[in-house]
């Protein structure tokens, strides 16, 4: 929404008649033995009044019109970032040169990504099988899908950068790095194969297969004995 002057044929316009001013836009107020000249305060200095008031800007010679502009958003900017357009303001008072436009702006969460500075941050599930046996996997970026190399034998919650995959910084030429977070995806529905497969798994597992928990339950029988 801006304001935008008053077409001149609907504002009737007379010189002011206030006392000291008669159309000079400016009064002479005394104090003491000095006298000042200053704005009238009824015409506000332009020297003339308005007789017969405009039915759309009630004599104040602007009315309210919505425009539309191009706004060209610079990469990397955040929520707060403001932009500024020239003269897209409100007109000036008298006939005055518009002032600026501001504008805020304000960015929406993502629904995958989060944003911490430069960096974004990717919460990503994976399965058991790749966190275990290692292998690449296909990953979302700001910019389009990457392969990532899952090592052999990577734990749960682990976090695996990816270099100059973020978001462009506006403090340098550069940008920021995407961290990636594996979670782990239990499989909730095994048919039999799979459960048979699996158990088969577990009944060969050895001690030094989980040297975590080997050394946890290790700790913990000492602990009590």
């Amino acid at each position: 929404m801006t304001s935008a002057p008053a077409p001149e044929s609907n504002r009737v316009r007379a010189n002011c008649t206030a006392v000291g001013c008669n159309g000079s836009g400016q009064v002479t107020v005394s104090q003491g033995f000095f006298s000042l000249r200053q704005t009238c305060q009824t015409c506000g200095g332009t020297g003339e009044i308005v007789e017969q008031k405009c039915r759309k800007c009630s004599g104040g010679g602007q009315v309210n019109k919505t425009k539309k502009i191009r706004v060209k958003i610079p990469p990397g900017v955040d929520t707060g970032a403001r932009l500024r357009y020239s003269r897209e303001g409100v007109p000036g008072s008298g006939g005055g040169p518009p002032g600026d436009l501001y504008i805020v702006l304000h960015v929406e969460e993502h629904e995958i990504f989060k944003r911490d500075g430069d960096d974004v941050v990717l919460e990503m599930p994976i399965d058991y099988a790749t966190l275990a046996l290692g292998g690449k996997i296909k990953v979302p970026t700001i910019s389009g899908t990457e392969d990532l190399n899952i090592p052999a034998g990577t734990a749960n919650g682990k976090i695996i950068t990816m270099s100059g995959k973020g978001i462009p910084s506006r403090r340098s030429k550069g940008r920021g790095d995407q961290h990636v977070v594996l979670s782990i995806e239990i499989p909730r529905k095994l048919n039999r194969v799979q459960r048979e497969a699996l158990e088969a798994f577990y009944d060969s597992c050895e001690p030094k297969t989980h040297p975590v928990r080997e050394k946890f339950m290790k700790r913990l029988k000492d602990l009590f004995s």
